[in-house]
């Protein structure tokens, strides 16, 4: 037993006057529903708060189908556009691309009451729209209400087999369409993705720069911290030696002013030697004694009074000495302070020397790490880029197919044409 093939029903909207057409209108919408198809127009709105050409047109653009009646009115005009509704209906169906079947009434054969028949300006503008749907489309001609239910319904089976194809095009083209928009996103990502990288290694690279240029500055630093610290260790040097000097020239002053001390001591003893002999030996004995102590206190007073003079100058010496001492232990201190001070000049060169290492070691990283991302990038757009290739290419023989399509629908509307034209004869 064979499977039949559910059909999907058609919305098929009427469009036409309304009560000069209104017999029409209803033998169209018999046809409609014999085919299995949902019919819509005027008769089925219900009241709403929207203006009625408004519905008529949004309902317009939830069709499917059009099916376009036209008699001797040309209908009520729109104000804004000076358009009739049935104009304006057929021209939204054509901008929302949806089929329009066309029929007409033939003013030789059919009956039409004389106050359905236009006049003056309206019919002027009827007759400019019949010529546009005449060159436009293939135009069916009818006579009565039975004549024309018979034509839309050979009209839409006719149709019916096309509507599969379209849809089917259209479905192709939309997944097509956002085939297209996602590898196109997909390449304009890829693109900012470059762009990005190439900015990440624009900035890494003024970053290594700054890095480098650090680098070479707390070099210059380390450099200047170090000829400080060397002179700081010679200034200490010579402090030191200088003290030396000095502690040295102090034991030679003390050494002198013991010699001195020593021989006024020996001049004392021998005075009081001279006396002890005095007083136990004869008058010339004591005399000669007398005369020699006496030439020995002058010798002991010259010698005091060279002694008290080397006592003196030892002491200026002395003086000068602990003056120099003094003066070289503030030169020492002061050495010291310096050799602190660039010792400290020199550690904080040398943490900022590691730190700027570490910066520059980091800009060092994160240069290559761009890189990387960069030539990531760019493997990834020239992988887009092939895939867009192919897209196109799938694209270009897609609108091929379609065009081939629309030949045969072309080719399908003028056997149509032709078998209702047998038919009609």
């Amino acid at each position: 037993m064979a499977l039949i093939e559910k059909k999907t029903p058609l919305r098929v909207f009427i469009s036409s006057t309304s009560e000069d057409m209104m017999p029409y209108r209803e033998a169209a919408q018999a046809a409609i529903t014999r085919l299995g198809h949902v019919s819509v127009g005027m008769e089925y709105f219900g009241a709403s708060h929207k203006k009625p050409l408004d519905m008529c047109l949004e309902a317009v653009r939830k069709c499917q189908l059009v099916i376009l009646l036209v008699g001797m009115r040309y209908g009520d005009v729109d104000k804004l556009t000076g358009k009739s509704y049935t104009e304006l209906e057929y021209e939204e169906a054509i901008i929302n691309n949806i089929d329009v079947l066309t029929f007409m009434i033939d003013e030789n054969k059919g009956l039409v009451a004389p106050k359905y028949v236009e006049t003056g300006i309206g019919a002027e503008k009827l007759e400019t729209f019949k010529s546009r749907l005449k060159f436009e489309h293939t135009i069916v001609w009818f006579a009565s209400a039975q004549e024309l239910e018979r034509n839309v319904y050979q009209a839409i089976t006719a149709y019916e087999p096309q509507v599969k194809e379209h849809e089917r095009i259209k479905i192709a083209t939309a997944q097509e369409a956002k085939q297209n928009e996602f590898r196109e996103a997909r390449i304009e990502q890829a693109e900012l993705n470059m762009f990005a990288a190439a900015h990440t290694v624009e900035i890494t690279q003024e970053a290594k720069a700054r890095a480098d240029a650090g680098y070479k500055s707390a070099q210059k630093e380390i450099s200047r911290a170090e000829v400080k610290f060397e002179a700081a260790q010679r200034e200490k040097e010579k402090a030191e030696t200088e003290l030396r000097a000095t502690v040295n020239s102090c034991a030679i002053a003390e050494a002198k002013m013991n010699v001195a001390n020593k021989a006024s001591d020996t001049a004392e003893v021998k005075i009081e030697a001279a006396q002890k002999i005095s007083a136990n030996i004869d008058i010339v004995a004591a005399l000669e004694a007398v005369l020699e102590a006496e030439d020995a206190v002058k010798s002991a007073q010259i010698t005091s009074e060279k002694t008290a003079q080397a006592v003196r100058t030892a002491l200026e010496e002395r003086k000068k000495a602990d003056a120099e001492i003094a003066a070289a232990r503030e030169e020492k201190n002061k050495a010291d302070i310096d050799f602190v001070e660039a010792r400290n000049e020199r550690e904080v060169a040398d943490e900022k020397f590691k730190a700027i290492q570490a910066v520059k070691t980091k800009a060092d990283e994160d240069f290559v790490e761009a890189l990387n991302v960069r030539e990531i990038a760019g493997e990834k757009f020239k992988a887009i880029q092939a895939v867009k290739t192919k897209a196109d290419i799938d694209f270009a023989e897609a609108q091929k197919a379609n065009r081939e399509a629309s030949e045969e629908y072309k080719s399908a509307q003028k056997i149509r044409k032709i078998s209702v034209v047998e038919v009609s004869n």
